[in-house]
């Protein structure tokens, strides 16, 4: 009966580990707003916003004329 049972089929040698406690990888809210920390903490975010404010001001400056 028990001849072809494997338990490689349910069971996981390696676990990959995880950084983050179980209640939040079951929880989509807490995942959304993992995802959302991470973009707005990256430094390609970082660095495209100061682009931005760099860019606006420069312009700003041009085309505003001293009074």
């Amino acid at each position: 009966l028990f001849s072809d049972f494997s338990p490689n089929k349910y069971v996981t040698w390696n676990p990959w580990c995880n950084k983050y406690p179980l209640s939040e990888e079951v929880d989509p809210i807490k995942r959304v707003k993992r995802s959302n920390l991470m973009l707005l903490t990256s430094p390609q975010f970082t660095l495209v916003g100061a682009i931005i404010i760099v860019l606006t001001l420069l312009i700003y400056t041009l085309v505003v004329p001293p009074k």
